[in-house]
Formats: C-alpha cells, structure tokens, sequence
C-alpha cells in the first residue's frame, strides 16, 4: 500500500467533529446519526468486520496484512482489529492499516468513549497518546515495536480514494448510514474502492443497501447479503476472487552510518520486516554530523503548500510523536523570530493561510518579547508542537 501527499484538502484547517455525547452514546450532529451500535458497539464490530472478512484466519506469517477502513471515528475498529491481532497472529505477521476520517474527534471523546470497553483501555491509552495534530496527513502511527501501523488519512472519503495507489486486503466499509451520509455511498466511489481489493481479499459493511451490493458487483467482487448484528437483521460481505499475492521473505539490508538519517532508515526497514544492520565508526551511533549534544525539531514553512512541504509537515509530526515516544524530549515548543522586514511580511503571509494555532501562532514584537524575557522589536511564530531533543538518547531508542 503506497499512500502519496497528493492535496486531499483545499483548507489548511480540519473541520472537528461536531458531536454529542449523551449516555454513553456518541452521536454526529453533522449526519443525526450514532457512531456504532448502541447494542454492543465493540461486538458489533468484532461481528461485522472480523467476523464478516474472516480477518485472524487470512493473516500468513512474516507477511503485512493491509486493512483499508472509510470511517475512523473513534478507532474502535482498528482497536478491536488491533487487539484480535495481537492475540491471534502468526509468527511474523504484520498489520497495516489505512483509516480515512473527515471530521477527526477530540482525543479526550475517544478516551471517553472507550471507558464502555474496558478490555481495550491499554490500547485506547496507547492510541490517543500518539494520535496526531488535525493536520493533513499521511500521518503514521507505530505500535508493538514497529508490527503494527496505523496511517491516518484525513479527508474526505470522496477526494481520498482514487488519488492513492491502495491496494487492500481487507477492507472494512463504515461510515455513517448511507440514507444519512449519501456522497460517501455513491456508485463511483463504491466501484473504486472495490477495486482497491486485491485478489483474495475481502470486504465487509454494516449495510444491506441494495445500491451498495450492486456497486462493489461493478467492482467485480462477489457479494452476498449475510446475517447482521443486533437490530441490523442483514449485512454485506464481498470478496475478489484469485489467491493473495506472495510477499517476499525477509531481506537482510546494511545500512551505512548509524546518525540520524542512518537510524531512521534501519527502523523503517525493520518495521517493513527486513533485518537491516547499521555499519558505523568505533565509539557508538553519532559519530559524524548527528553528534550534536541536542537537536531542534521544527517546521519546514513554505507559502505554495506544494508536495514538498505537504511532505515535510506530516515529517514533523511523525518526528516528534518518534521523540515522545522515546522519551528523549529535552524541551517543548519553537520560536522563530523574524530579523528583517522581508521576514516580517513572510509571517503575516504565513499566518494569514489559517493554519491551525498548535501547528504556527503569529506573535507581536510584544508578545515574543515577553516569551523571551528581553526586547525583540520584530515578528516571530510560535511554533507550539516544536521542540528539542536528545540526539543521542533518540539514536539509542530508535536503534533499539
């Protein structure tokens, strides 16, 4: 599964989640319908997308399994498919799974929500400590060292499929209902994302709609209406004919030099199943330009917000979710003060974009004098998801 940094979103801001919780039930102002089952919402799950993909059974070991899900909404699919994973998976296996979300929910409602599922509190904590900004994405997330990878895509379904090369092996279709949310269950969508099934794989929704069976049909998936969870009498399962394509078994790679760039790569590597091996000078990892005794994480800015600089914001993010999770943080938040007028007027047209306030802030000369603690008579942006790390402690976590 390749995700690209196409544009998915003209704004620079995510719309947030309007949302009401009321007895224990999550409910979207925006489409007047629930985020999952009032029955059971975790069994639910567990029925329909487990269950109706035939999920643990289809996992082959040292291979990546790649899941494809239209509705992130609170992550309960990808927790109860996290934690089926790890309970059940072969020897080897991996998870990759691609979740896209318009409206990204407050990690404080996530939290909230899944006290109902208490089974599932340590990895909820996990999630929602790494959730990233409501910024574009691709946004990746590592969990049981680097064996599974959630990759946030946030956007709208409709501008998202079809501007990705996606090619999944099970596909979770969720969403709202279709009577309440009907763009993101049009015929072309529907077709593309069955196409998106890769030989072998399969596909499993909540809904019986007859226009939604018709449309993955087009697709050329089989599909056949099954028995349904709770209230919902009935239910759709797809599923592409063919076998499943052969991964490779796992390569041994040597990575020459073990500084920042060097560690990175091996880290990804490994994630990806291959056996990399760092090659660096006696004395430890940093021997070269990566040995400064700290180093500052901070925002590549660019006015055209073009691939490059689509590329390196979700870089950012990723960086420093990376540095909290090593615990190597040595300070949090930036400041990038202005020392010409060309620079001062480059601020304002930054700021004026609309980007959300944790990822630039544009600060008075007042102002940046006060966070200073002495007189600075120019512009400045603060940059409050920044900050500074311990390069060496970084480099042994990461290599670990």
């Amino acid at each position: 599964m390749v995700i690209s940094n196409d544009e998915i979103l003209p704004e620079r801001k995510l719309p947030a989640a309007d949302v009401v919780l009321e007895d224990g039930i999550l409910r979207s102002r925006r489409h007047d319908d629930i985020y999952f089952s009032v029955d059971d919402g975790l069994a639910e799950t567990r029925h329909v997308f487990l269950q109706g993909t035939n999920f643990l059974s289809r996992l082959e070991p040292h291979a990546i399994h790649h899941v494809l899900e239209t509705g992130f909404g609170t992550g309960l699919n990808f927790l109860a498919t996290w934690d089926a994973f790890r309970r059940g998976a072969p020897e080897g296996a991996r998870l990759r799974y691609a979740a896209i979300e318009g409206y990204p929910l407050d990690t404080n409602i996530m939290s909230s929500i899944h006290d109902a599922f208490p089974e599932l509190r340590d990895l909820c904590d996990q999630l929602t400590i790494l959730m990233p900004p409501r910024w574009r994405g691709p946004h990746h997330l590592f969990f049981e060292q680097g064996r599974v990878e959630l990759i946030l895509l946030y956007g709208q379904v409709n501008a998202i499929i079809g501007r990705h090369d996606i090619v999944a092996d099970t596909i979770f279709l969720d969403g709202f209902s279709p009577s309440k949310n009907a763009d993101m269950w049009g015929e072309e969508m529907l077709t593309t994302l069955g196409a998106s099934l890769a030989p072998g794989g399969r596909l499993a929704t909540f809904t019986a709609a007859g226009h939604v069976r018709r449309s993955l049909g087009l697709a050329g998936l089989q599909v056949a209406r099954v028995q349904g969870y709770g209230r919902k009498r009935d239910m759709t399962i797809a599923h592409r004919e063919g076998a499943a394509p052969t991964q490779l078994t796992k390569r041994r790679i040597a990575v020459i030099g073990g500084g920042i760039a060097g560690v990175s790569v091996a880290r990804s590597l490994q994630r990806l199943g291959a056996l990399p091996t760092i090659h660096e000078l006696p004395g430890g990892l940093g021997q070269g330009a990566s040995g400064n005794r700290a180093g500052n994480q901070l925002p590549r800015l660019a006015l055209d917000d073009g691939p490059a600089h689509r590329f390196a914001r979700s870089a950012f993010a990723f960086a420093r979710r990376e540095t909290y999770a090593s615990g190597s943080e040595l300070g949090a938040n930036g400041l990038h003060l202005a020392t010409s007028d060309q620079m001062d007027e480059r601020f304002k047209a930054l700021a004026a974009q609309h980007w959300p306030s944790n990822y630039l802030q544009l600060l008075a000369p007042a102002e940046a004098s006060d966070l200073l603690g002495f007189a600075h008579d120019r512009m400045a942006l603060l940059h409050s998801w920044a900050g500074s790390v311990d390069v060496k402690d970084w480099l042994l976590a990461r290599s670990s």
